[in-house]
């Protein structure tokens, strides 16, 4: 993206008022120069800026649309999993590819032909729909790279139009023909690289990388997926025992609850977008870890 300039000014001629040169042509006709020594001279105005302005006035600065941008959040740990589903780090699955997080970023080394790592997001989450839009933009070896798209229903990832395509990676976004209701960032990564960062947002002005922060990329995450390793111990009440525990922060939908140890006398077990309970026959019960996936 163009830096704009920041030294406009309104000229000031001297009091003399301005002065031009008249140079008579070969053909006739007359070339007239401003030759004024003006006494505040800026930065000049053309057609260029105006372009760039209106790309941003039409285009907004939109925010990033995708979670876990900078890859600093892995709750099931790096290359973990999320129930049955491989993943590099939170919100990004991955296939034959393992990753390591450095002080430049994710260092990436696929371990065969076809290695990618993919997020998906529900286009309600995003704003976005069919026919918009967006921008890609990725720090990649300490370089930026970025391109713009049309959002189109694609049957397979392999299918998408290439917005970055470097010697290292390959990346687009698009919508899945199976799951039209959510958009999904692709990268298939080449060779071994240091993928520091990852932006997708709306129009075809690429804005500056600004991370959202820890805290707020964590919470974002914990919509997907938390777990705890803490124990958890039943309460008696009314001839029954129970484990009654609050999320942390609440999922998007009701999620999928595996449980640790826990005695045989459990009874029943329940789970909704803010917490999950346990019931026991007995008197005692115990917890000592849980899981708790509503992935995408």
């Amino acid at each position: 993206m163009m830096a704009l300039k920041t030294d406009y000014k309104d000229y000031i001629p001297p009091s003399g008022g301005r002065k031009y040169k008249i140079t008579a042509n070969s053909d006739g006709s007359s070339s007239v120069e401003d030759i004024t020594q003006y006494q505040q001279v800026g930065d000049t105005w053309g057609a260029e800026d105006i372009n760039q302005v209106n790309k941003l006035v039409n285009g907004a600065v939109y925010p990033n649309l995708l979670d876990n941008s900078d890859y600093k959040i892995a709750q099931a740990g790096y290359n973990g999993a999320h129930g049955n589903t491989a993943y590099l780090c939170d919100r990004w699955s991955k296939y034959i590819v393992t990753g390591s997080m450095t002080d430049d970023g994710m260092l990436l080394t696929p371990s065969g032909a076809g290695a990618w790592i993919i997020q998906y997001k529900l286009l309600t989450d995003t704003g976005l729909s069919e026919g918009d839009t967006v921008t890609l933009t990725v720090r990649v070896n300490g370089t930026v790279y970025s391109g713009s798209a049309t959002l189109q229903i694609k049957s397979a990832a392999v299918d998408a139009d290439s917005m970055v395509d470097t010697d290292d990676i390959r990346a687009a976004a698009f919508i899945p023909a199976g799951n039209t209701d959510q958009i999904a960032v692709y990268i298939v990564i080449k060779q071994t690289c240091t993928l520091t960062w990852t932006k997708l947002e709306k129009g075809s002005v690429a804005t500056p990388y600004v991370p959202k922060g820890y805290g707020a990329e964590l919470a974002e995450c914990m919509r997907y997926y938390q777990k705890s390793e803490d124990d958890l111990y039943a309460v008696p009440y009314g001839g029954k025992s129970y484990i009654v525990h609050e999320f942390g922060v609440p999922m998007r939908v009701a999620p999928t609850v595996t449980l640790g140890y826990s005695p045989e006398s459990r009874e029943d077990q329940t789970a909704s977008i803010y917490g999950f309970t346990v019931k026991f026959s007995g008197s005692s019960g115990l917890l000592d870890s849980w899981t708790a996936s509503a992935d995408l």
